[in-house]
């Protein structure tokens, strides 16, 4: 059985930064909330902080997934979320792994599109990744999307 799961170091720097974020965050309304004394710019920073701090948290809420492969079955299971997904490989449509090189290092993606559903999982992101792409150039090599030239 092959098990992808999210990348210990990318969930602590995740769960660091909104620490802080949130943090900085009680400060500010504690701080200046209260008293009644606020500058424009501290209002504004707050509302940015808020945004901020949404849209990371719910980045981690829905996007941490493990994945479980046994033999021709896909599980997908969103502990956050509580659900689980579960895909035959014969229900694979198409696969692809996206490269994008930046200056200092290379982002990899897998994208697999399902009959009913779609998964995706960086390198970056999850763990065993060179494993599960393994696995499906070698089961699925047929299904897999070649780019364009």
């Amino acid at each position: 059985m092959l098990v992808s799961r999210p990348n210990k170091n990318t969930l602590f720097a995740l769960s660091f930064f909104l620490l802080l974020n949130y943090a900085l965050l009680a400060y500010l309304l504690t701080t200046y909330g209260f008293t009644g004394f606020a500058v424009w710019y501290v209002d504004l920073f707050t509302i940015l902080l808020i945004i901020i701090g949404a849209i990371v948290t719910m980045k981690v809420i829905s996007g941490n997934k493990v994945i479980l492969i046994d033999k021709e079955k896909i599980q997908v299971k969103y502990p956050m979320k509580f659900s689980k997904k579960r895909f035959r490989l014969k229900q694979l449509e198409l696969w692809e792994e996206t490269i994008i090189k930046t200056s200092n290092s290379v982002f990899k993606e897998l994208h697999l599109r399902f009959e009913n559903g779609s998964v995706k999982l960086s390198k970056q992101e999850n763990s065993n990744y060179e494993k599960v792409l393994s696995y499906f150039k070698r089961n699925a090599a047929k299904k897999q999307k070649r780019p364009k030239n």
